[in-house]
């Protein structure tokens, strides 16, 4: 699945800040990273080496723009709420489904990725 990290400044509009692909270890199906001995990707690496049919920016594109509706849609509720974590899978057709919002998202998953940039990012909004 993709975790896909959504944040907002105070007076300022919510921004997609980090994207990643949670790959379950083997034998297992869940992708919590600890319990199943998986790891992470960048997203377009992981959507290069699957099945699914669009192009990657159109897939990254309908994330994004999915995980900001699902953040406007939730802050109505969660009103002091400055950050989300959506756990969200693609489907054979290239079909977007939130699997679930959360409101204490774990940034060491973006910690684990080569390229340090979007965790370093993530933490610059936690300030």
């Amino acid at each position: 699945d993709v975790r896909v990290m959504v944040q907002k400044r105070n007076g300022s509009d919510w921004k997609v800040t980090g994207m990643l692909a949670k790959v379950a270890g083997k034998g297992y199906i869940i992708t919590n990273v600890k319990r199943s001995g998986g790891y992470v990707l960048p997203l377009s690496t992981a959507i290069a080496r699957s099945n699914i049919p669009n192009s990657s920016s159109a897939v990254i594109n309908r994330l994004r723009r999915i995980a900001l509706l699902a953040a406007r849609s939730l802050s109505s509720y969660y009103t002091a709420q400055r950050v989300f974590g959506f756990d969200m899978g693609i489907d054979a057709k290239g079909k977007v489904w939130i699997i679930e919002a959360n409101l204490r998202p774990d940034i060491t998953l973006f910690s684990k990725l080569r390229d340090k940039s979007m965790y370093h990012t993530i933490r610059s909004y936690r300030r």
